[in-house]
């Protein structure tokens, strides 16, 4: 199986070149005479101590499941690959941070007691256990360990190479779990993985010849499946970064390289051909340019057919389930099905157990992509059985969202087109129930493939909540532009623009698509929608709906010059289709209509047109949110907020002063009622709420009043926050990050905390 590309070295790594940055980060150091070596500032000991998503004061349902299927895979690894090798120590710290957060202290102590047995110097595991002792009010307990980490400290300081070694321990122990942490935004996870790698490798450099080469091949080892996860981060990033992509590729192999050229252990060797094999493995419609250099060097081989790493590791562990399922993954990816099969039945009938999850999980796809090539219906149903059982007993083994996801995938494949509605019905509802249940543990992987499968298996039943599905895989999507034009050309707009006609034109769904066509979560996106909207006006059932969404924006105009200025471009767009004469003859009026507008001022005019939820999603209140906001700030609370939350996507009851105070009431009583009628309130903060006396009083109520975790803050400005609630949530709107989902995050916050929180549909 090769992969041909033409052999050219690539020497424009420079972006990853990452001991130029330690050189620049390290030459403002002092020197240490004793070795003339620059040493860095002593580490602050302890994982608790660390900026990790894990030591969050309280997790997630979301975090919490992850949290435990890295507890489970860590404990598996402990146990069997990594229980004679010197990254025990990291791993077993990991695992009682794991531990503690998921609230099983005494495992988690006797992780860390077992390891400073093991390594009396341990700092993180010493530090980490007069935290654990200090927080069991077990005061006696903790102030020994904290005199241990001190009779440590006072001991390095008088050798040096001791010291160095330490110190360079603690780092590489930080950065094992800084780059093993629970990750819930990996669509931005790149950045962040960059600093962990660099940390590590800070470590690797400081240690020098203090560490033994069996430490040093555990750290190479684990830097270089840093590089390959980066790598594949950067690749889901988009064609922007397949420059990155191949550096970051090239860098794993590098380190990679060092495991295999000196470690002894035929088990060391094995994983490191693993990672490799999983490095090397491409996407098969991605034809790089060019051979990284190091690779192009010393594993050209590889590069060109990535089975022959996989052949390898195998050759030093014939069983391994791991190895066969990534060598299964990579004929799948390529298309060779009967091989990858192959490969994967010998998994599954040489170890059955949860240590094949993934040997499993690949079967239950290869047979779900031979069902999708096949036209004789007994064997697509065959295969879809196959697939079904297969996936059904990955997700036992190994409950994650992508696995369960697929699983939804799969059942609703299965939903029988001939039979008794009951049969019809119960695949139906099993299907759904994957996927809530998906959701119910995503970690932020793939929820917009999750999101699209989950539409199009609600789309013949309910075609409303399967827009809703849809346009949540749009705003959550990183993937590149192709997906997200797929995504709304065939799915969202199509069938939006069917439920328009079909409810015979009601204003609010008209607000809706306006919004959403304007309120995409970038505006490249924004912009390959108006022109998936002139493509469908081509089909003339369709003009006179996308006409009136862009009467209802040329009719609402915006205070913002950039939403104006993709009017503007979408007006232009839309230009170059054909029209029956009279919508052309509309299309050019609203482009008049909107210039003249354009550098007039925001009208003092009542809400867009939407008709607000008749009741809240939380049942036991009468109002989903209260907006607390200066008088300065209310054009952004009737044009952005409120038919963000209301009418898109959503269907949560605000209530908001200027809209919902009825005449003849008491305003600060009537208000005071309504803060405790809402299940949350939200603090809209700009310089202009400072000086806002009845903002302020409502705050004082709000928070003397309401549990702080059911209010937020909702930055509009980078300005500074009050003390007094500086301890709140906070959504940042300031537009500095357009590819947040900011109101899918706020959305979700806002949800009842029993009911599904990424099952966003409308209940009206």
């Amino acid at each position: 199986m090769a992969c041909a590309a033409p052999v050219k070295a690539d020497n424009t790594c420079t972006d990853l070149d990452l001991l130029s940055s330690l050189t620049s980060r390290m030459s403002h150091l002092t020197v240490d005479h004793g070795s003339g070596r620059p040493p860095l500032s002593p580490p602050v000991p302890g994982l608790l101590k660390c900026d990790l998503t894990v030591n969050s004061a309280s997790l997630t349902r979301e975090q919490n499941a992850q949290a435990k299927r890295k507890l489970n895979r860590k404990l598996s690894l402990l146990q069997r690959d990594y229980r004679d090798r010197p990254i025990r120590h990291a791993v077993r710290n990991f695992i009682g941070l794991l531990y503690y957060c998921t609230r099983k202290k005494d495992k988690a102590i006797g992780c860390w007691e077992e390891t400073v047995r093991e390594d009396p110097t341990n700092l993180n595991a010493i530090h980490d256990l007069a935290t654990a002792y200090r927080f069991l009010k077990q005061y006696k307990k903790s102030k020994e360990w904290e005199k241990s980490l001190q009779d440590v400290t006072q001991k390095l300081q008088d050798d040096l190479s001791e010291r160095q070694m330490v110190h360079a321990r603690c780092w590489a122990e930080q950065a094992y779990a800084a780059l093993w942490d629970i990750h819930t935004s990996t669509w931005r996870g790149h950045q962040n993985m960059k600093k962990k790698v660099e940390l590590y490798e800070t470590a690797l450099q400081y240690a020098g010849s203090c560490i033994s080469k069996e430490e040093k091949e555990d750290w190479h080892l684990g830097i270089g499946q840093a590089y390959e996860r980066m790598a594949h981060m950067y690749f889901r990033s988009g064609s922007i970064e397949h420059q990155r992509y191949l550096c970051s590729m090239d860098k794993a192999v590098e380190h990679l390289h060092f495991c295999l050229s000196s470690a002894d252990h035929p088990l060391h060797k094995m994983e490191a051909w693993g990672v490799m094999g999983n490095a090397l493995t491409r996407d098969k419609r991605f034809h790089p340019s060019s051979v990284p250099r190091f690779i192009a060097a010393h594993y050209l081989a590889e590069w060109e057919d990535p089975s022959l790493c996989y052949e390898r590791a195998l050759e030093l562990d014939p069983s391994n389930p791991w190895i066969k399922g990534c060598y299964g993954n990579l004929y799948m990816k390529y298309e060779r099905f009967d091989d990858a099969l192959n490969i994967l039945n010998e998994a599954i009938e040489s170890n059955a157990s949860s240590d094949s999850w993934f040997a499993y999980d690949r079967r239950a796809r290869v047979y779900h992509c031979l069902a999708k090539k096949t036209d004789d219906p007994n064997l697509k149903k065959e295969y879809l059985r196959k697939a079904q059982r297969d996936s059904s007993k990955a997700g036992n083994f190994n409950p994650n969202p992508r696995t369960l996801s697929a699983c939804g995938e799969i059942n609703h494949s299965l939903v029988p087109t001939r039979t008794t509605d009951d049969k019809k019905n119960s695949t139906f509802t099993t299907a759904l129930a994957m996927f809530a249940e998906s959701f119910e543990i995503q970690d932020g992987r793939s929820v917009s493939d999750a999101h699209l499968k989950q539409g199009k298996c609600l789309l013949e039943q309910d075609r409303w909540s399967a827009i809703q599905s849809f346009k949540m895989a749009f705003s959550t999507s990183t993937y590149d532009n192709d997906f997200h034009r797929n995504l709304a050309s065939r799915y969202i707009l199509p069938n939006m623009l069917e439920e328009y006609k079909s409810q015979g034109t009601p204003s609010n769904l008209c607000a809706e698509m306006a919004f959403w066509v304007t309120e995409t979560e970038s505006q490249h996106k924004a912009a390959e929608v108006f022109s998936i909207l002139g493509k469908l006006a081509r089909k003339r059932e369709y003009q006179k709906e996308v006409l009136d969404i862009m009467e209802y924006l040329v009719n609402k105009p915006s205070k913002h010059h950039d939403t104006d200025a993709l009017i503007q471009r979408g007006l232009e767009t839309l230009k170059e289709t054909r029209y029956q004469r009279s919508n052309y003859q509309r299309l050019c009026e609203l482009q008049r209509r909107h210039r003249r507008g354009v550098n007039k001022t925001q009208p003092d005019s009542p809400l867009p047109d939407h008709n607000a939820p008749q009741t809240a999603k939380n049942s036991d209140h009468t109002y989903d949110f209260f907006v607390i906001t200066a008088d300065a700030d209310t054009p952004w609370v009737q044009y952005k907020l409120l038919p963000a939350l209301e009418c898109s996507l959503y269907s949560l009851k605000g209530y908001f002063a200027m809209r919902d105070t009825p005449l003849g009431k008491l305003p600060l009583k009537h208000l005071s009622q309504a803060i405790k009628d809402s299940a949350h309130v939200l603090i809209v903060l700009t310089p202009a709420l400072k000086g806002h006396m009845r903002s302020q009083h409502l705050i004082e109520i709000a928070l003397r009043g309401k549990d702080k975790r059911k209010v937020a803050i909702l930055l509009l400005e980078d300005t500074g926050i009050p003390h007094q609630i500086s301890h709140l949530k906070k959504f940042n709107f300031c537009g500095t990050d357009l590819t947040t989902p900011h109101w899918f995050n706020l959305a979700k916050f806002l949800l009842p905390s029993d009911e599904e929180a990424l099952q966003l549909m409308n209940s009206g």
